[in-house]
């Protein structure tokens, strides 16, 4: 089958890959859409992240696409159902999984991490339990879309959010405008979003924004304050991955009031803990998600959530390197880049 393979930092190849074929429990998918992450992004800029250093991987890990044949043991789905796929395959048995933190796990074979290959190829051949049926109001690009959103749903869980906080977003990407989106169907009556993008933005005052700023034209903590009369908010989220983010973001909840860290940012970051102590601020990480699948799917399905409209710009899988181009720079008022292998 085609692929789109990474060889090394910003170089994406149109290649090959070996046939997959469903062993039992297994469905093969021919990939129909798959989204680009901010994750994808941090690898193809880099060629790794962190210690992962990569040279041959197939990346992708937001796939949804059509059963195109079942292998043995298969129970509930049947050829030409479509689906949305869920990129992680976990162990079941750690004490994460153990635990209902399957996110976690250290055994974890995910989509387009260390050297398993992702979705940006023609086809996949996935355990059944990792897939969900898609209905027939969503299409393949809803269907991709719902592993970011699942990602937002998670991370406003974790915030315990009550209804008529006040929140703020660090970042308007895909994740910051699916945790926008989220916060104000958990109940939130104020949400504030930062970027340095305004046409990414444009798009987070059209979702629900109730007011937006460029941290490059403003001081975005004085905004917070003028905005908010000087209390600054009960939920934080920082979804933007960049170094003086995280440090802005433990300087913006009210007092006793939660900061959620979700973007990615490889090494060691600056926090003014002092602040965090003194306001007693409780500061979470998140990882992935953890059983948001089903609930991003109603959300969208319901049209509380509109995840279709972020996507910007569509790509055949044979010009993948021109999409992650875009993607990484920016460029052409990009937010959220879709490839479609089929």
């Amino acid at each position: 089958m085609k692929a789109a393979i990474l060889r090394g930092p910003r170089q994406v190849e149109f290649g090959n890959r070996a046939d997959p074929v469903p062993v039992p429990g297994e469905v093969l998918v021919q990939v129909k859409a798959v989204g680009i992450c901010g994750s994808d992004l941090h690898v193809y800029r880099h060629g790794g992240f962190g210690n992962i250093v990569v040279n041959d991987l197939v990346q992708g890990h937001e796939p949804a696409g059509v059963v195109m044949e079942l292998g043995a043991k298969v129970q509930h789905l049947k050829i030409g159902d479509r689906v949305a796929i869920e990129p992680g395959i976990y162990c079941g048995c750690c004490e994460p999984c153990l635990t209902g933190r399957p996110n976690i796990c250290p055994d974890v074979k995910y989509l387009s991490a260390q050297s398993v290959d992702g979705a940006f190829c023609e086809y996949l051949a996935r355990p059944e339990s990792r897939l969900l049926a898609l209905p027939e109001s969503l299409d393949f690009e809803e269907g991709a879309m719902l592993e970011p959103l699942a990602v937002g749903v998670h991370a406003v869980r974790t915030s315990k959010l009550r209804l008529g906080d006040h929140v703020v977003i660090l970042g308007a990407g895909s994740i910051g405008l699916t945790i926008l989106q989220a916060a104000r169907c958990a109940g939130a009556t104020r949400i504030y979003v930062f970027d340095r993008l305004d046409h990414r933005l444009e798009v987070a005052k059209r979702l629900g924004a109730d007011a937006v700023g460029n941290i490059d034209q403003v001081d975005p903590l004085e905004m917070l304050r003028e905005w908010t009369h000087g209390r600054l908010c009960d939920r934080v989220f920082e979804a933007a991955g960049e170094p003086e983010s995280f440090s802005l973001a433990v300087r913006m909840p009210a007092l006793g009031g939660t900061v959620v860290l979700v973007g990615l940012c490889a090494g060691e970051v600056s926090l003014p803990l002092d602040r965090a102590r003194l306001g007693e601020v409780n500061i979470l990480s998140l990882r992935r998600e953890a059983h948001a699948y089903k609930a991003a799917l109603e959300l969208v399905e319901s049209g509380r959530i509109d995840v279709k409209s972020m996507v910007t710009h569509r790509f055949p899988l044979s010009r993948t390197g021109e999409a992650m181009e875009i993607a990484a720079s920016y460029a052409d008022r990009a937010v959220k880049v879709m490839v479609n292998p089929a």
